[in-house]
C-alpha cells in the first residue's frame, strides 16, 4: 500500500518530496542511502547513480550486475519503511 498525503513536502522539511529526493537526497534516509551505495559501489562507479540507473538499469552492465543495482535499491525501500 502507497501512502498518499494532500501535501508534495517531505516530513525532512523539503518542499518536494519527488522520487530523486527520497532516493538520493532526503537527510532522514541517510544511513540507508549510504548502505546502499556502499553495496552499489562494488558493481558501479557511484557518478554513474542516479534515478534512471537505479530505476532501469545501465547499458554498460551486464543483466546480472544490473539486477544487483535493483536488488540493492530494494533493500534500500525495504529498510527506509517509507511504502508497506
Amino acid at each position: 500500500m502507497i501512502c498518499m498525503l494532500d501535501s508534495p513536502a517531505c516530513a525532512c522539511g523539503h518542499n518536494v518530496e519527488d522520487v530523486n529526493h527520497y532516493l538520493l537526497v532526503c537527510p532522514m534516509y541517510q544511513t540507508m542511502r549510504d548502505d546502499m551505495m556502499q553495496s552499489l559501489s562494488l558493481i558501479v562507479p557511484l557518478d554513474l547513480i542516479c534515478v534512471e540507473s537505479l530505476l532501469f538499469g545501465l547499458e554498460n552492465l551486464s543483466l546480472t550486475e544490473n539486477l544487483k543495482v535493483l536488488h540493492s535499491l530494494h533493500i534500500f525501500i525495504k529498510d527506509t519503511a517509507r511504502f508497506s
